[in-house]
């Protein structure tokens, strides 16, 4: 999945990852590398939905927050920006 990330195959990155969290769903690579790949592909709201998933196995990361806060931004929600922001 990572190779496809890098490549910017986002389809199949998130192929990769979406079997990923389905065979470990406790993983934080995995939701996070998912949501890079929903994000590459422009689908803000799944990408926020595994980013959140992320940051709930590791509240305290700073760039899973700033991911969440790209999306919002892409999606025109300044007042949920804000909010992850003081987070």
């Amino acid at each position: 999945g990572l190779n496809y990330l890098a490549l910017k195959d986002y389809a199949k990155a998130r192929d990769r990852f979406l079997e990923v969290t389905r065979q470990a769903p406790y993983s934080f690579d995995g939701n996070y590398n998912l949501g890079l790949a929903h994000k590459g592909l422009k689908d803000y709201r799944a990408a926020i939905e595994s980013f959140r998933a992320a940051l709930s196995l590791a509240p305290e990361d700073a760039e899973t927050n700033y991911q969440i806060a790209l999306c919002l931004k892409a999606l025109d929600e300044a007042e949920g920006v804000r909010e992850q922001y003081e987070i």
